[in-house]
């Protein structure tokens, strides 16, 4: 399949791939709908993630500065076409607070 045989219009587009947003797109495909299933992370699952340890220290750098409220602003919900509705669901981050380390390193 060519990028000129994908969609260009969808019913349903949902960003994230945590468990609930995967239930959505799955359960908005399971009734016909065009879904659009979308991740701004470089990986799959959301909080739900499984990481190697070079990848949990990643995730454990973006919690501690990504900010946990993002509010929905007027350029987002401009976004919107008649018709449509723009819906802020948070921060996936907003779950996560004192973020401690520690390493043990057998000698």
């Amino acid at each position: 399949m060519g990028d000129d045989d994908l969609p260009s219009e969808y019913d349903v587009i949902v960003v994230g791939t945590g468990m609930a947003e995967s239930i959505v797109a799955a359960a908005a495909a399971r009734i016909g709908k065009k879904v659009l299933h979308l991740d701004g992370n470089d990986y799959y699952g959301g909080m739900w993630a499984s990481f190697n340890l070079e990848c949990l220290q990643k995730w454990l750098d973006e919690c501690r500065t990504t900010p946990v409220e993002q509010p929905l602003t007027n350029e987002t919900a401009s976004l919107a076409a008649p018709g449509e509705n723009v819906i802020s669901i948070g921060s996936p981050f907003s779950t996560v607070s004192n973020i401690e380390e520690e390493w043990f390193v057998p000698e």
